[in-house]
C-alpha cells in the first residue's frame, strides 16, 4: 500500500514543487493580477488594441503620461505587441507586450495637431485593424463611423476641457510616433520637449502600483454606427490555465500510472 501511494503522489509532488521554481527562473513576479490586460490585435468582431480602446492600452498610455508628466498622452497600438495574462505578471511577460523599446517622448501640439492624430488613428474602422489606433490618456473622444474620413472623431475632451484648435498642448507619445511615421506626419514638425526612458519601463512602474485599477477600460473612447452607440470596452479576461489545474492533471495521470503498474506486478 505504502508503496503505491508513493508511486501515486511522488510525481504529482515533483511537478507542484517544479512549477514555483520554473516561475522563479524567468523572473520575479511584478504584480499578479486575476484578469487579462488584453494586448490583442482584434479584428471587426473581436475587441483588441488596433480596432478599439483596452485595459491594457488605457494602462499604457496613463503610463506614457505618468512617465512624462504630460497633460496627455496617445500610444499608436503598433506599440503594443501582446496580452499580459492574469496570474503573475513578469518581466518576461511585458517584454513580449512591449519589445520595441521605444522611448517616452513629450511634444508641443497644437489642438488642430492633435485631433488630426486622432481622425487618423480612427480612419481603418471597422472593418481594419491598423497599428495607428490610438490609445488615449487625459483625451476622451466620440468616432461616429457614418462620418467620412477626416470628420469622424467629434467631442474632444482634453484634461477635462473641450478642446481648443489653437491651443498648444504638452503631449506625451514615444519617438517612433514623434518623428512622424505610422502616417502620424502631422507630428514629425513638433517641438520635441523631453524624453523619459522607455515604455516598458513606464509600464513596468504603473503595473507594480496601480494594475489592479485596469480591470475594465475607462470608455475614454465611444464609437458609434447608424445611431447606434457603442463603448468599445474589455472587460472580460480571456481563459487561462491555472497552476492548480496542472497539477491536478498530473496526480491524476499519476494514480492511473501507479495503479497499472499494481496490476502488472500482480
Amino acid at each position: 500500500m505504502k508503496k503505491l501511494l508513493s508511486l501515486i503522489f511522488t510525481p504529482a509532488l515533483l511537478f507542484a514543487c517544479a512549477v514555483p521554481l520554473s516561475f522563479a527562473q524567468s523572473g520575479q513576479p511584478i504584480a499578479s493580477i486575476d484578469f487579462t490586460l488584453n494586448g490583442e490585435k482584434g479584428d471587426s468582431e473581436t475587441l483588441g488594441v488596433c480596432v478599439s480602446e483596452t485595459n491594457l492600452g488605457d494602462l499604457t498610455a496613463d503610463a506614457v503620461a505618468y512617465a512624462s508628466g504630460a497633460q496627455i498622452a496617445i500610444v499608436n497600438s503598433g506599440s503594443i505587441c501582446a496580452s499580459i495574462q492574469a496570474g503573475d505578471i513578469t518581466s518576461e511577460a511585458l517584454s513580449k507586450a512591449f519589445p520595441h523599446g521605444r522611448t517616452v517622448t513629450t511634444i508641443n501640439v497644437t489642438g488642430a495637431q492633435l485631433a488630426e492624430a486622432l481622425e487618423w488613428g480612427v480612419h481603418g474602422m471597422p472593418n481594419e485593424a491598423l497599428d495607428c489606433f490610438l490609445q488615449v490618456s487625459g483625451i476622451s473622444f466620440e468616432v461616429n463611423l457614418d462620418n467620412a474620413n477626416g470628420s469622424r472623431v467629434e467631442n474632444i475632451i482634453v484634461d477635462g476641457e473641450p478642446i481648443d484648435l489653437e491651443k498648444t498642448y504638452s503631449l506625451a507619445a514615444n519617438n517612433y510616433m514623434a518623428s512622424g511615421v505610422d502616417g502620424f506626419t502631422m507630428l514629425k514638425t513638433a517641438e520635441v520637449t523631453g524624453s523619459y526612458g522607455t515604455m516598458d519601463d513606464a509600464v513596468t512602474s504603473l503595473i507594480e502600483t496601480s494594475a489592479e485599477n485596469y480591470k475594465e477600460t475607462a470608455a475614454r473612447i465611444t464609437v458609434t454606427q447608424s445611431g447606434e452607440v457603442n463603448i468599445n470596452t474589455s472587460t472580460k479576461s480571456a481563459p487561462t490555465l491555472k497552476i492548480f489545474a496542472s497539477v491536478i492533471a498530473v496526480f491524476i495521470i499519476s494514480a492511473i500510472a501507479g495503479v497499472a503498474y499494481i496490476k502488472r506486478k500482480k
